[in-house]
């Protein structure tokens, strides 16, 4: 039952398992049988990344670890009412090592959000080797990006090119956002494109 179930993987994270620590961050945080708690999840996850942020990319604990950290640093991004203060330097010093030690897509994500306001180029950086993995989000905001930042229809091409590579991947929650930015861009692609093949054929 859930009772013997929650008792099992609180023995397993005292025993130093990550992946059980990793797994109760995830319930707490999500209210997934248990009462949501942020805090319990913000331990939970502070615990995976004390006693394992030093485990090798390639182990197999890693992707229990990276993520981890990417909820750390959104707890950080965020805070947490009355227990964890706002500290976006600190959020993004984690999403750096778990974008950069791990590889992980979803760290590289966040990274390239924040550093779209103030780095178009840093975001790109970002937002690509998020896309790459086939991070559907990512994928949609460099193709934003690239469109928004280009100065050619080459360049434009390009941007629209992630963008249609995430509309035909979305599903989910990440509809409601991403269909509509590419719907906008939708006669943007026909015109484009009909521009780059002519170009071509000269």
């Amino acid at each position: 039952d859930k009772a013997a179930a929650l008792s099992s993987l609180q023995y397993a994270a005292r025993k130093g398992q990550p992946m059980a620590a990793w797994k109760l961050g995830e319930m707490y945080a999500k209210g997934d049988g248990v009462k949501e708690d942020d805090i319990k999840a913000f331990e939970y996850y502070s615990q995976v990344v004390r006693e394992h942020g030093d485990s090798g990319p390639h182990e197999p604990d890693a992707p229990f670890v990276a993520s981890a950290f990417v909820a750390l640093g959104t707890y950080y991004l965020n805070g947490i009412s009355d227990a964890v203060p706002q500290n976006v330097a600190r959020a993004r010093q984690i999403f750096t090592h778990a974008a950069s030690y791990f590889g992980d897509p979803e760290a590289q994500y966040e990274l390239g959000r924040m550093y779209e306001g103030s780095s178009s180029r840093l975001a790109v950086r970002w937002y690509n080797l998020a896309s790459l993995k086939g991070h559907v989000g990512a994928q949609a905001r460099l193709g934003e990006t690239l469109y928004n930042m280009a100065h050619s229809d080459a360049q434009k091409a390009r941007g629209l090119m992630w963008l249609t590579v995430a509309r035909r991947q979305v599903h989910g929650t990440d509809t409601d956002w991403i269909n509509p930015i590419t719907s906008t861009r939708k006669s943007d692609f026909d015109h484009v494109h009909s521009k780059v093949v002519d170009s071509g054929t000269r």
